[in-house]
Order: structure tokens, then sequence, then C-alpha cells
């Protein structure tokens, strides 16, 4: 894919630019019934008083300082995206720091993280 065509790609697309594309289906909602704990459940004495927090040990978020023009910044993504970004700037015979400045020229600074893995899937998806 050319650099024009990257960019293209990772343009916003105004609503209503995919007409004749059918809506997405939702399932019906069921309602949940929840049941209070029993007397006879066992309580764990180090639990207690701490909040259940799910453990994801698979997600590691890896950080690194990247220049994006002139400017140098730290961007905090999975290596699965940093992985992605250096495929795509292979593909685009550019750098990493190239296509970060393209995204960041279409879709502005903030919450850059999160437009960086918006524009990755977009990528992949075209």
């Amino acid at each position: 894919m050319a650099p024009e065509n990257f960019a293209r790609v990772l343009r916003p697309r105004s609503p209503g630019t995919d007409i004749g594309t059918p809506e997405p289906q939702t399932a019906p909602v069921r309602p949940v019934r929840v049941q209070p704990p029993s007397a006879a459940e066992p309580v764990d004495p180090q639990a207690a008083g701490k909040s259940a927090k799910p453990q994801y040990p698979c997600i590691e978020i890896t950080p690194r300082s990247v220049w994006i023009g002139s400017r140098r910044t730290s961007i905090r993504l999975e290596p699965e995206f940093w992985t992605a970004l250096g495929e795509i700037a292979r593909e685009q015979r550019s750098t990493i720091s190239g296509v970060l400045l393209d995204i960041e020229r279409i879709h502005g600074r903030s919450r850059f993280a999160s437009k960086v893995r918006v524009a990755i899937l977009a990528y992949y998806r075209r």
C-alpha cells in the first residue's frame, strides 16, 4: 500500500459513508439474577478488605520513547501493536516514527495511544 493510501485508510470516515452496510444485530438482553453470598461460603482472610481486581497476565504494556516530528515522546502500547507498527513501517518504506507522524497529522495528539491502536486496526482491516 502506497503512503498516500495509508493516509486515506487512516482518515476518519464521515457518518453515512457506509450506505448499504447492514446494521450490526444485537442479541436480546436477558435479565441476570444475582444471588447474595451464603453464610456457608468460606471467606479468604487475605482478600478481606481488598477489591476483587481481575488479573490479566498476558497483557503487558511496553513504553517506548519515539521521535514524532521534532519532538520526543513516550507511548505505551502492547508488544503486538509495536510489532504491527514495525510491519506497517516496512510495507510503507518508512520508519515507526514516520507512521506515528502520519497518524498524528490525521488524528491529533489527544489519546494518542488509542488512536494508534485504532489506526493499526483500520490498516489491517482494508
